[in-house]
């Protein structure tokens, strides 16, 4: 029931931002993050609660990855 985190110079709960131009960056979630950039995590369960009373709909996950890597090449040779 206590957080822990690893012991480091980012310790504490992150934030996932895609900048515009297609690249990625990781923060603390309390903290801003980059000024052209769009925040890609959100709750899914809080408090042992599922968030906004909807379910996780893992195709639409799956489109998400599958268009972010299309949009940074990911996967090219």
């Amino acid at each position: 029931g206590e957080p822990a985190a690893k012991r480091g110079k980012l310790s504490g709960a992150k934030q996932a931002y895609r900048t515009a131009d297609g690249g990625h960056a990781v923060g603390l979630a309390d903290r801003e993050g980059p000024a052209d950039a769009e925040p890609l995590l959100e709750p899914v369960i809080r408090d042992g609660e599922i968030v906004n009373g909807e379910t996780f709909d893992l195709d639409k996950a799956a489109e998400r990855a599958l268009a972010d890597a299309e949009r940074v090449d990911y996967g090219s040779a």
